[in-house]
């Protein structure tokens, strides 16, 4: 099988559970103890169990500390 893929300073809290084969995308959060069986969009907060979407994650598009990364 697939692992997860996490995308760019996504954040994923401590004991949280990724399905496989999910995707995290760039700049998401999941909050701690959550278990993801679908795939996070980019720039959203998801958390509980099952992982819903709560809200946008409020972070601009530019970044200059992330450009290296």
């Amino acid at each position: 099988g697939g692992g997860a893929c996490v995308g760019q300073a996504a954040y994923i809290g401590a004991g949280a559970i990724i399905g496989e084969g999910r995707t995290v995308g760039a700049f998401a959060l999941v909050g701690m103890g959550a278990v993801v069986t679908r795939d996070v969009p980019s720039r959203e907060i998801w958390a509980g169990v099952p992982a819903r979407r709560r809200r946008p994650a409020d972070i601009p598009h530019d970044l200059p500390q992330f450009a290296s990364l």
